[in-house]
């Protein structure tokens, strides 16, 4: 242990070294994401809202106690939380342009895609964070039913 404080002044420090290295890698998994829909040009609503669930719940489960660390250093790392918002809206910007040329188009495309982004995230918080004995793949083809569903809404 000690040999780490050689590069990091302090526990802090550490902490927030690795919350930059999750939040870099959550925004290389958005980047291959972004380019997997432009090369496919033919991208049903479904799929992508598929693909927006599948990446945060990924990211929820694979770096759980990371999700805790987060807030708990926000004070000495604002660009952290500036970070995600950005990865945040990155991800409604896809969403909102894949509802938009949609063959028929999704009603309301703004508010569907914050809508998912928000609640999804809010959503995959809950159960993985608390580890509460919730059927993972069960509760996970829920959440896609939920949103498929939703987009299919008229406004």
């Amino acid at each position: 242990m000690g040999t780490l404080y050689e590069y990091f002044p302090n526990k802090r420090a550490l902490l927030i070294a690795l919350a930059e290295l999750h939040v870099e890698r959550a925004a290389e998994t958005i980047g291959a994401l972004q380019l997997r829909w432009r090369e496919h040009s033919q991208r049903r609503p479904e799929a992508v809202v598929d693909d927006v669930v599948d990446l945060l719940i990924a990211n929820h489960a694979r770096y759980r106690g990371m999700h805790e660390l987060l807030p708990a250093i926000a004070s000495d790392a604002p660009h952290l939380a500036s970070r995600a918002a950005g990865m945040k809206d990155e991800l409604i910007h896809m969403l909102v342009t894949v509802f938009e040329q949609s063959d028929p188009p999704i009603a309301e495309p703004k508010v569907r895609a914050s809508t998912i982004v928000t609640l999804c995230a809010e959503l995959v918080h809950g159960p993985w964070l608390r580890e509460t004995a919730t059927d993972t793949d069960q509760w996970c083809r829920h959440i896609h039913a939920l949103f498929r569903g939703y987009i299919r809404e008229p406004a």
